[in-house]
């Protein structure tokens, strides 16, 4: 069956002898997990990710100011010591992790990998000190979900588009910085029926778009100095929208420009039975399942 998860993050003024709360949705409601280990003044979550295998999350993370935990029974354990600003999982199963550079004794913010459920970590050659990067502090990941040697980084006022997967450290990163900007850009979003659409969004409100791979962008929103995006989704459900998430008013709801009509289909081998839920333009077989090898049967 297919799973439905929100999971949510929250800034408060805990108490010095408080832990920090992860918080999941059920049926009864959002439901606060002590972790029991993440405790001080100020140790914050900043982000949280699951890795997913059939369908359903079969682990989880969460990394912040005072380390990286991963929980995959029901105890959350710590697996990193160093802090970190952003973990996520890849398509093709590899957790990737941005450390903070103030508590690393190298000096700086730099990404790792993980092959092994965050077991091991390798760096992946990329410090701030590369001409890459121009400033040390790293947001956002997304990844080509067709290729997964393509990885976008949102790195404070630039996005920048790495083309090999990532070598292992110290080999160089194959790489280029596509969007260069004059404020700070929180999260980059990949449009999951189109690789070559993407999103990135920071302060004042500043949304970006790009509809070849990162080789151009262009700001599609109004800038509004008082609100920041902290963060975009685009769901497989509802593929002409993206959600927008900010630090003053909330979520917002905006239609693609230029989405028009799209449906995503998922088929296996052999004879599939569709229903299409809307009437498209153009209902010829050939331009709804150009991949097929046969006629439709009715």
């Amino acid at each position: 069956p297919y799973l439905s998860l929100l999971m949510v993050g929250a800034h408060g003024y805990p108490k010095r002898e408080d832990s920090t709360l992860i918080f999941s949705l059920s049926d009864g409601g959002f439901v606060g997990d002590d972790s029991g280990i993440i405790k001080g003044y100020n140790y914050n979550v900043l982000s949280i990710d699951g890795y997913k295998d059939g369908g359903s999350i079969q682990g989880m993370f969460a990394v912040g100011s005072s380390g990286l935990y991963r929980r995959f029974d029901n105890e959350w354990e710590r697996q990193y010591g160093c802090s970190g600003h952003f973990i996520k999982y890849s398509p093709n199963g590899i957790a990737w992790l941005s450390r903070s550079y103030w508590s690393c004794d190298f000096g700086g913010d730099m990404l790792f990998k993980s092959y092994d459920y965050g077991q091991n970590w390798v760096g992946v050659g990329v410090t701030m000190d590369d001409s890459l990067f121009e400033f040390p502090h790293f947001t956002s990941f997304a990844f080509n979900s067709k290729d997964t040697n393509i990885i976008y980084v949102a790195n404070w006022n630039a996005i920048v588009k790495i083309t090999d997967g990532g070598n292992s450290y110290p080999n160089p990163v194959v790489g280029y910085r596509t969007l260069v900007c004059n404020h700070n850009l929180s999260t980059v979003v990949i449009d999951p029926f189109d690789n070559n659409h993407l999103l990135a969004g920071g302060d004042h409100f500043q949304l970006y778009e790009t509809t070849n791979a990162g080789d151009t962008w262009q700001l599609i929103t109004a800038v509004d100095s008082g609100n920041n995006i902290t963060d975009l989704e685009i769901r497989e459900t509802n593929l002409c929208k993206v959600y927008i998430s900010t630090s003053k008013n909330g979520v917002y709801q905006l239609t693609l420009p230029n989405a028009g009509f799209r449906m995503k289909l998922s088929y296996m081998s052999g004879w599939n039975l569709f229903s299409l839920p809307l009437k498209p333009r153009d209902p010829y077989q050939p331009k709804l399942l150009p991949s097929v090898i046969s006629k439709a049967f009715s």
